[in-house]
């Protein structure tokens, strides 16, 4: 069984939070965003952290992280689009990428659909994570080192942890007569 809050129930359709994965954010940002002038992304495996050092500087004991170009995150919004079903959406999302800031209408196109903002995000994730692997074989990185649980799935299951734990003291006679929101036995043991 799997509970999770009201105001988290989407996620029911997802499954639980242990299968969803995120991308560390000092990775996604090294890999989409892009940097300082005069300054390289690297990822410093030591310190297991990305760095911006100067330009001009080799650092050959560390591999460069070199940001998606902006012409390749523009070929993945049109590959996006060609696959979106619904032919309007399909030719707004084509016009906002014809757009003199194709980027920014893009988000804008986004904002006011978020059914679609959820698949591009899902088509995105899959994009930069491939990207992010291939790097990291390319560079002899370690794999698993830039996956990240997010920290409400962590919250969610500590809370369900220190839920069983009340749980499993209770006798099964008694908790067939539970009428207590469950919330209210995890704040409680917050507070002890």
């Amino acid at each position: 069984m799997w509970v999770v809050p009201a105001e988290e129930q989407d996620q029911l359709k997802e499954g639980p939070s242990t299968t969803k994965s995120q991308i560390r954010q000092d990775f996604w940002r090294a890999f989409v965003t892009y940097g300082q002038h005069g300054m390289r992304r690297y990822y410093d495996p030591a310190a297991n952290q990305v760095v911006d050092l100067a330009d001009g500087v080799d650092h050959p004991q560390i591999p460069e992280i070199v940001p998606f170009t902006q012409e390749q995150q523009l070929q993945w919004r049109r590959e996006f689009a060609q696959n979106v079903e619904d032919p309007g959406q399909r030719g707004e999302i084509q016009s906002s990428l014809s757009a003199e800031q194709p980027l920014r209408e893009f988000s804008s196109y986004l904002r006011s659909k978020p059914d679609i903002k959820k698949q591009w995000n899902l088509f995105l994730f899959r994009k930069v994570q491939a990207g992010i692997e291939a790097w990291a074989k390319r560079n002899s990185v370690a794999p698993g080192i830039w996956p990240q649980r997010s920290s409400s799935a962590e919250v969610l299951d500590r809370k369900r942890r220190e839920l069983y734990s009340v749980l499993d003291k209770i006798p099964v006679d008694l908790l067939l007569d539970l009428q207590i929101p469950l919330r209210w036995l995890v704040e409680r043991q917050d507070k002890n």
